[in-house]
């Protein structure tokens, strides 16, 4: 009854969270895998000390094809 009220009344349900393991894209999975064996951030080889620097520096580059 509550449920009918709302609808009618133009409320709209929640959505799901898009959070946690479920709403992470295959390359954040594979990034998270690797952090969780252990491995660091690329911050120190690429002489970057901030996301943000990551990125720009990143964008100034040719992309490589992966392997």
């Amino acid at each position: 009854m509550v449920a009918a009220l709302l609808a009618a009344a133009g409320a709209r349900r929640a959505t799901a969270s898009q959070t946690g393991v479920p709403a992470l894209t295959g390359s954040e999975r594979r990034i998270c895998a690797l952090a969780a064996q252990g491995h660091s951030n690329s911050f120190r080889k690429q002489g970057v000390r901030r996301r943000t620097e990551l990125a720009g520096g990143l964008a100034a580059e040719p992309a490589v094809p992966e392997r």
